[in-house]
């Protein structure tokens, strides 16, 4: 089933649900809502992508989204919100500056981050990620906020840190080189022990 674009009255109207819609946007014309009303398979997912080609802010799917490779939503900006009423699954999810509420589970076969401040990402259900990577990104899990199972979690106050062996196994070389050369003292969860 094709995804339909409303106005987000007509929205409100049709499925008695009711979003956190920029009031600014709607005099620009954008308060648009891009509507996934049934459950549906993808090969990869980019939220921003998918905004600026049908010049929406808000995307929405009532039911479960699973995702072959990437969903992504890499615009650290005020990127558009994206609302999963059901749940995701994706090999890895990143979420940067913009609403991402999932009412449902999420489960990441790899790796989940969510990077960047202006940025929240929001689970009602359980989280399950091999790593979780959060980079100054407000992220809850969960009715209580803790229901997160990972092997890995870098970035949080958790006590799943990887060892230094362990993190340079879990990136490609080029990856781990980055790392390395941005992190610095405090930052790095690996400091003095990285080569």
């Amino acid at each position: 089933t094709q995804p339909r674009k409303m106005g987000y009255s007509r929205f409100k109207t049709t499925y008695g649900l009711s979003l956190n819609v920029e009031r600014e946007l709607i005099p620009k014309g954008l308060e648009q809502v891009l509507v996934y009303p049934e459950a549906v398979t993808l090969p990869s997912f980019n939220a921003d992508d998918v905004a600026e080609r049908e010049n929406v802010r808000t995307i929405v799917f009532l039911k479960d989204v699973q995702v072959q490779g990437n969903f992504v939503q890499p615009e650290g900006d005020y990127g558009p919100t994206v609302a999963l009423l059901g749940s995701l699954s994706a090999e890895n999810v990143y979420v940067a500056g913009s609403w991402v509420y999932v009412f449902g589970d999420l489960n990441v076969r790899n790796l989940l981050v969510g990077d960047y401040n202006h940025g929240t990402l929001r689970v009602s259900g359980r989280t399950r990620a091999y790593m979780v990577v959060n980079s100054d990104h407000s992220m809850s899990y969960g009715s209580n906020g803790k229901q997160l199972e990972t092997r890995y979690h870098l970035g949080s106050e958790q006590t799943n840190q990887p060892t230094r062996a362990e993190a340079r196994t879990l990136f490609v070389p080029a990856v781990w080189q980055r790392i390395v050369k941005e992190a610095d003292g405090d930052e790095n969860p690996f400091a003095g022990e990285v080569s």
